[in-house]
């Protein structure tokens, strides 16, 4: 017994080696691609020099040029919904996955230069599938030309008042939502 026991403490110790240093470099290989991400997305490319993951509590620092940390806090919102897009990117890269992305409003907050890099680098290689829930303001014609070449479906939701109803207009393929 005495043994046995020994050899579960033994195996405790190497199971919890190989976590610390798995997590270490998954922390590594989240940092390289959060990294790229945030900087093909964001239209402040000198803005974030260094990006640091904690290997143990996962949280993240941002560094600039002068090698400050960045207060995550003064953000605008626009850039912590570049922030957040450009996260779970890099953990949907790093998990190896076909993750499907559902994405609410994502335009919203985002200034045109912002608007235009979404447009064409994330929408287009974040996933193998990805529904977006847009308003028609977010996704007007020309940022749906922008999406045409990688929509599968569009549909269009048609507000009535008086009915106090959503309905769907008849499923798209590649054509503009706008009528």
């Amino acid at each position: 017994t005495d043994k046995k026991l020994m050899l579960v403490k033994k195996s405790e110790k190497v199971i919890h080696l190989f976590h610390k240093d798995l997590s270490r470099l998954k922390s590594i290989d989240l940092t390289n691609e959060f990294s790229k991400v945030i900087n093909s997305l964001h239209r402040k490319k000198d803005m974030i020099n260094r990006i640091d993951i904690n290997p143990e509590s996962f949280d993240v620092t941002l560094y600039d040029t002068n090698n400050k940390t960045i207060d995550k806090n003064r953000l605008s919102s626009g850039e912590l919904e570049i922030y957040a897009m450009s996260m779970v990117w890099g953990l949907a890269k790093v998990s190896r996955q076909n993750l499907p992305f559902v994405i609410d409003t994502p335009l919203g907050r985002l200034d045109s230069k912002h608007r235009k890099n979404i447009l064409t680098h994330f929408f287009s290689n974040a996933s193998h599938q990805m529904l977006i829930f847009s308003t028609d303001t977010e996704v007007d014609r020309n940022n749906f030309g922008l999406l045409k070449p990688f929509i599968s479906v569009a549909y269009h939701l048609e507000h009535h008042d008086q009915e106090k109803s959503t309905k769907v207009k008849s499923p798209r393929v590649a054509e503009s939502p706008v009528s």
